[in-house]
This record gives C-alpha cells, sequence and structure tokens, in this order.
C-alpha cells in the first residue's frame, strides 16, 4: 500500500534543496580555507630552502622566482631573510 502525501511533496523538496545547498557552500568555503592554508605552507617551505640553498653559496642572488612567486634574499653577518610578498621569513644564529 503506498501512501499518498500530495501537500509535502513541495515542501519536501525546498527543504531537500536548502540542505543540498547548505552543504555545497560550506564544501567550498572549507576547500577554500585549506587551499589557503596550503599555499601558506608551500611559501614558507620555499622561503626555507631558498635560505638553505643561498647559505652556503658565495654568490647570494637578492631576487629569485619560483613557482610564479617572486623571492628576496637578504643576508647579514648573523641573519639570513627571505621576503615573499607580505611575509618575511628570518632565521637567526
Amino acid at each position: 500500500m503506498k501512501k499518498i502525501r500530495s501537500g509535502f511533496v513541495l515542501a519536501e523538496s525546498v527543504v531537500s534543496l536548502f540542505i543540498t545547498l547548505l552543504v555545497a557552500v560550506t564544501l567550498t568555503t572549507c576547500l577554500g580555507a585549506q587551499y589557503k592554508q596550503i599555499k601558506t605552507y608551500e611559501q614558507r617551505i620555499t622561503a626555507h630552502k631558498l635560505m638553505l640553498i643561498n647559505l652556503d653559496s658565495e654568490k647570494n642572488i637578492s631576487k629569485q622566482t619560483m613557482k610564479g612567486e617572486d623571492y628576496f634574499f637578504y643576508n647579514d653577518k648573523n641573519s639570513l631573510k627571505v621576503k615573499s610578498g607580505r611575509e618575511v621569513y628570518q632565521v637567526e644564529w
């Protein structure tokens, strides 16, 4: 025996559409935040990689481009700095 619910079909459809849109918006927001965090980690790793490359190098290249982003390298007596965009990564000894 089949139940006939003529009045509730529209309400169920609207609720399921709302839940679907809510899930889609939540996933989009979370993925955007994760991609931003991954980019930050990638930038930090690249900056430290440049510090290690230029640590023993006699030739210091002040500007290097990796993965489409410019990194500026500064070497002092007791510190190394890599600047990328707004971020500055520094190691002192």
